[in-house]
Formats: C-alpha cells, sequence, structure tokens
C-alpha cells in the first residue's frame, strides 16, 4: 500500500510538470512516463479491494469502485474547462495545482492513522 502512495505521488508530480515543459519531446516522454508509473495502480487497488472486502460485500464494494472511477472522467473534463476560463488559459497552473492535488492527497493518507492502521495489517 505504501507502494501504491509511492506510485501515486510520482504521478502527481510528472503531472504537475507538464505544464513547465517547452518542447513536445518532453511532453511526450512525461506522458509516457505518467502511463509507465500510473498502470500498476490499475492493478493494486483492485487487488487491495479483493484482498481486504469481505467475500459478501465484495461485489458492491467492487461495483462502487468503478462507479467512482467512471464518473470521474467526465467531472475532470468539465473541471478542467472551468479552470482554462477561470485562469484565462494558463495551463501551467493547471497542471502545477494538478500535481499539487495529487501529491497534497498521498500525504494525508500518509499521516492518516487509519491508513497506517491498514498498512499494518
Amino acid at each position: 500500500s505504501f507502494s501504491v502512495l509511492l506510485t501515486l505521488f510520482l504521478y502527481g508530480v510528472m503531472f504537475a510538470a507538464l505544464g513547465f515543459c517547452n518542447s513536445i519531446f518532453s511532453v511526450g516522454t512525461l506522458i509516457v512516463l505518467i502511463a509507465i508509473v500510473a498502470a500498476p495502480i490499475n492493478v493494486l487497488i483492485p487487488t487491495l479491494l479483493q484482498e481486504n472486502t469481505a467475500e459478501k460485500l465484495l461485489g458492491r464494494v467492487l461495483s462502487v469502485n468503478i462507479s467512482l472511477a467512471n464518473i470521474t472522467g467526465p467531472l475532470g473534463i468539465a473541471f478542467a474547462g472551468f479552470a482554462v476560463d477561470f485562469t484565462n488559459r494558463n495551463l501551467t497552473l493547471i497542471y502545477a495545482i494538478s500535481g499539487a492535488f495529487v501529491v497534497l492527497g498521498v500525504l494525508v493518507a500518509t499521516i492518516s492513522p487509519s491508513f497506517r492502521r491498514y498498512c499494518d495489517k
């Protein structure tokens, strides 16, 4: 589970760095690195859910997880549209803030006592 946090931390840092790229090559390189770093999350999170959920609740838990994952895509696109208008098309700021939110979420999870108890299982 700390590997999940490390992966998400790297994802956040690289996502924030996208806003500071000056060439198509650097953007492409970062996107490939983000894909490589983010891919294990698509395996780790469902595996953690399956290992730590009672069998009678597993279908419901996985359904909620999939539903939330599907809902966040359109919401993210809508939010990005508002952010572009609000920041007067300052993409560097948008990427930096988005990456900072991911890193902040990781830091909050890391210091969370309930997360530590979960990791100690």
